[in-house]
């Protein structure tokens, strides 16, 4: 088997590092797998960076410094679809002649949608493309917070400071439309969230789309020594401590303020069932903690972002449950790698916890933005009287989906499929 990976970074990110866990599992299985970027951090050989002449992306950027064709303004990330002065010309001589996969993950600001056609055409191969948010079904945003517009056409978008009927969203869903939709694709959905948002698709509603989960690494994220995590994290030895993520808490989807309000209600509950509160503590995991610390209810340790997959296994290590108050999440990632630590989980009704949060069995899950279930959930995990259950049926739970070896077995057999049909 060999296959193509397309990834606007290697390394650097949650999308991008599942990417790479998936190509080096391919390889680990014989396959010959290649992964092109278009910003390369990493010194492997399978790893392709694309060009980016210099001359080429200074006169793009002189163009988007002059009035007319400055990209419309968006309140979140948002795909342009445009040029970025990449060269693909030079890595893609470094690929076989012949592919049997292509593989496009997370590529915005990397490849448009008429490059994307363009590799196809010179593979002539089935093509995946994998779901890391809800951009591929969309005209453009991340994220559609509720907007239904990808259900048509897009226009009108909310995220664009200045929306109309033909906005940039309606602009890229017919370019889209154009290069992508009658494309032989399978859509690679992470979780049973990012499946729905295929299926409500106006684009890609027809096609197929398969639900795999993101591999992981389980030697990396397994249970350790909780004592000895919590001193190395500067811990507290003997309380219970709520563990909360996400690379950059201020983004409204993360869901902060309602967890700051659950926590709010946690203090209340917990002192009605007779307990103290400097038995509670929090650790939070992110960019930005130390302007947030301020907000929070409860006795807090800000660790910053983690670098590693190492450091941030051992911040699981340490807690007694990880809490996802996500409001829009095509994941997170963190709630799989916390319970193949052994962590259990709450977390809203959202993103992958629908897909592994067995109630009161590894952890809870709740109605989404209900800020007293969050609390209420969160003080019956602390005080589950078999907390040792909680961590095994966890850590078994996540290995049963998101192994390595399983998920690239699961990638295996489709393509298979697809390149014998």
């Amino acid at each position: 088997m060999r296959i193509a990976h397309f990834s606007t970074v290697d390394a650097i990110g949650g999308a991008a590092k599942a990417t790479l866990r998936l190509h080096r599992a391919w390889q680990a299985r014989g396959a010959e797998s290649w992964l092109v970027v278009r910003d390369k951090t990493l010194d492997d050989p399978s790893i392709i960076a694309a060009d980016q002449p210099w001359l080429a992306t200074m006169g793009l950027q002189l163009l988007r410094n002059i009035s007319g064709f400055r990209p419309p303004k968006t309140k979140f990330t948002f795909d342009h679809d445009q040029e970025r002065g990449v060269s693909l010309t030079r890595a893609l001589r470094q690929l076989p002649e012949q592919l049997d996969l292509l593989c496009i993950h997370w590529t915005n600001r990397f490849l448009t949608k008429r490059g994307i056609r363009a590799i196809h055409e010179r593979y002539r191969v089935p093509l995946l493309y994998v779901l890391w948010d809800q951009e591929p079904v969309t005209g453009g945003c991340h994220y559609s917070f509720g907007c239904e517009g990808f259900r048509r056409e897009c226009g009108n978008c909310p995220l664009l400071e200045h929306p109309g009927p033909n906005d940039l969203s309606h602009q890229v869903w017919h370019r889209k439309k154009k290069y992508l939709a009658d494309l032989p694709i399978t859509l690679i959905a992470p979780t049973s969230w990012c499946r729905d948002k295929v299926r409500e698709s106006s684009l890609f509603g027809q096609h197929r789309v398969e639900l795999i989960p993101v591999a992981l690494d389980e030697q990396t994220f397994m249970p350790g020594d909780r004592l000895a995590a919590r001193t190395a994290l500067k811990l507290p030895l003997d309380k219970k401590i709520i563990l909360f993520g996400s690379s950059y808490l201020f983004e409204e989807r993360k869901g902060f303020p309602q967890l700051v309000e659950a926590l709010r209600q946690l203090r209340t509950i917990w002192t009605a069932q007779g307990r103290s509160l400097d038995d509670i503590h929090l650790a939070v995991i992110g960019s930005h903690g130390e302007t947030l610390a301020g907000l929070l209810p409860l006795p807090a340790t800000m660790l910053g972002l983690q670098k590693t997959d190492a450091e941030l296994a051992r911040t699981y290590q340490a807690a007694d449950l990880f809490v996802c108050p996500s409001l829009e999440d095509a994941g997170p990632m963190m709630i799989p790698e916390a319970m193949l630590c052994g962590t259990p989980v709450v977390a809203f009704e959202m993103g992958g916890a629908p897909d592994l949060i067995r109630n009161r069995i590894n952890g809870l899950r709740v109605p989404l933005r209900d800020t007293r279930a969050l609390a209420q959930a969160i003080a019956a995990i602390l005080t589950h009287p078999e907390p040792s259950l909680l961590s095994g049926h966890a850590r078994q739970d996540a290995l049963a989906q998101h192994s390595a070896a399983t998920i690239c077995g699961r990638y295996e057999e489709l393509a298979k499929e697809l390149c014998s049909s």
